[in-house]
């Protein structure tokens, strides 16, 4: 599945107020984090459901998860912008 792919599965709203909140850059890997929980459980719903090895105890798993989010951040914006010309 390609990068493009996955942005897909993240409904437009959370697309959305990932890059209006800029969670990505403001998100610290670490359980404690609220951008990163927030980001963590649109991961856990939409790019991995039922993913059982999901942990958001695992600063590392955190931290790869992370930069997998910012690999995605340039297809979001791609995402919303096809959104927006579609809404014109």
């Amino acid at each position: 599945m390609t990068l493009y792919q996955l942005a897909q599965q993240v409904p437009a709203k959370f697309r959305n107020q990932i890059l209006e909140e800029n969670l990505i850059y403001k998100a610290i890997p670490q359980p404690e984090d609220t951008h990163m929980k927030m980001l963590f459980i649109i991961w856990q719903n939409y790019i991995e459901p039922g993913n059982e090895m999901l942990d958001m105890a695992c600063n590392k798993c955190l931290y790869e998860m992370l930069n997998k989010y910012k690999l995605l951040q340039p297809h979001f914006i791609t995402l919303t912008k096809e959104d927006k010309l579609l809404d014109l």
